[in-house]
């Protein structure tokens, strides 16, 4: 029998494309979370509309689900209102979300983060990532982490920017956050990652690395889309 599956974040860059994989792929029904109403001409697809700020909102967003796939990531400039971070933010949500999955008793979550390098001084972002991690796995429900490279595909905002970068300018004076390094990997290898470990006891309480072969920064990845693109 089919799960029900439910994915916080279903209206982002990955989660539009995980709900198309697993409607090919599996007989599962779909539980998408978004902060906006919205409705779908599949079956087996049920949007709910969730403030990932409000604890009920999301302990109604899970009810009936049997496991749930965390893609949140707020990233948003902080509002003049507010002296949160979008790591505050990242960390509230990730709780929220932890103590409603405790709740509805869920078999599993599955978070998509960053991998985390060996070095201490991590950046902020990639620090934000763990502490998220350590608030999904507090909630006492088997956790499984895929922790990936920078996500390559249609859509994606990494990718979309290097390519925006290459198209316009007709140069660059490269800043510093280009020389990062990661192990990039395509979405569709993401997706894969997801659908393999999902409602798999094996996987539960686990963390994997997730990323492509070669070791390349930003930089490199921007030539590249030059070098196709003949720029």
């Amino acid at each position: 029998m089919g799960l029900k599956v439910v994915i916080a974040g279903g209206s982002g860059f990955v989660g539009r494309l995980l709900i198309r994989k697993l409607l090919s792929k599996t007989d599962h029904k779909i539980i998408a979370l978004s902060r906006k109403k919205r409705s779908s001409k599949e079956s087996r697809v049920s949007w709910r509309q969730c403030d990932m700020f409000s604890l009920k909102d999301i302990q109604e967003g899970l009810e009936g689900a049997d496991v749930a796939i965390y893609l949140v990531h707020s990233m948003l400039p902080t509002s003049r209102l507010s002296q949160g971070s979008f790591a505050d933010y990242d960390l509230i949500l990730a709780d929220n979300f932890a103590r409603a999955a405790r709740e509805k008793g869920l078999k599993q979550i599955i978070y998509l983060g960053g991998i985390i390098p060996d070095a201490q001084n991590i950046s902020e972002h990639l620090r934000s990532r763990v502490e998220v991690e350590s608030a999904l796995a507090a909630s006492d429900i088997p956790l499984t982490s895929l922790r990936a490279g920078v996500i390559i595909g249609p859509e994606g905002s990494s990718f979309t920017m290097m390519l925006n970068l290459v198209k316009r300018l007709p140069f660059m004076i490269c800043p510093s956050w280009t020389s990062t390094l990661s192990n990039p990997i395509v979405v569709w290898d993401v997706l894969d990652s997801i659908l393999e470990v999902l409602n798999k006891p094996e996987h539960f309480s686990r963390h994997y690395d997730i990323g492509g072969s070669e070791t390349l920064s930003y930089r490199d990845m921007m030539y590249t889309l030059a070098k196709t693109l003949k720029k």
